[in-house]
């Protein structure tokens, strides 16, 4: 079972940023492993390695080198699961088809109020895990993203890149993404529905597809 995790400071994450809504996940293990098992595949590999060497030479310092190295891989692993999902913004998103899967997220890029960047990324989750089951075509849902700092970054005063995973694969019930869902700010809704509009018509897994928001009357226009 991981071990408990400091709440205010991130290890494996920057520091020097907040999400505008943090995710404050609580990962269920068990959902993780079947929607992630390449971590514990790669594990098991070790594992296995080390023990047919150990077979092999009867050198006991072979078997606790090898025990030592998967409990901190694991320690590392899990950090950066918990961390991602408690420290990541969450973003709203909307099924965009079921079979091939797939999800838009919205976020904006920007790393300061003076250049926003606002973006949609389509990602292929595996929706057949989603706690509750499969979503319908339409369905919204809520992911937590970490962002990536580019070389440019400071030049262009937007981050490189962001990687939305759905809260829905890594917890025990509906329940708990949808209250993660309820903190996600109407304007980014309204946003996320914009930029869906503006894809167009053949679209890529994992490419970033910027947008500019339509005009927004003030409340003295209308």
């Amino acid at each position: 079972m991981p071990e408990p995790f400091d709440r205010e400071r991130s290890y494996t994450t920057d520091n020097t940023t907040r999400a505008g809504v943090p995710g404050r996940v609580q990962v269920n293990w068990n959902r993780w492993a079947r929607a992630y098992p390449r971590p514990l595949l790669f594990l098991g590999a070790v594992l296995l390695i080390t023990l047919i060497v150990f077979a092999l030479t009867r050198q006991v310092m072979v078997l606790v080198f090898g025990l030592v190295c998967l409990s901190g891989l694991w320690k590392q692993i899990s950090l950066r699961v918990r961390e991602h999902f408690h420290f990541g913004c969450a973003n709203p998103a909307v099924v965009l088809s079921v079979a091939p899967p797939r999800l838009a997220v919205y976020t904006d890029l920007a790393t300061g109020p003076r250049t926003p960047y606002k973006v949609i990324k389509v990602i292929a989750p595996p929706l057949h895990l989603f706690a509750g089951g499969t979503p319908e075509m339409g369905a919204k849902t809520v992911t937590v993203s970490l962002y990536e700092r580019g070389d440019d970054t400071e030049q262009t005063g937007h981050w490189s890149d962001f990687h939305p995973v759905p809260v829905a694969l890594v917890v025990a019930e509906k329940s708990e993404s949808d209250a993660t869902q309820a903190r996600v700010p109407q304007k980014w809704w309204d946003l996320l529905e914009e930029g869906v509009r503006a894809l167009p018509p053949h679209i890529t897994v994992n490419t970033l597809y910027p947008f500019q928001p339509e005009p927004r009357q003030s409340k003295d226009n209308l």
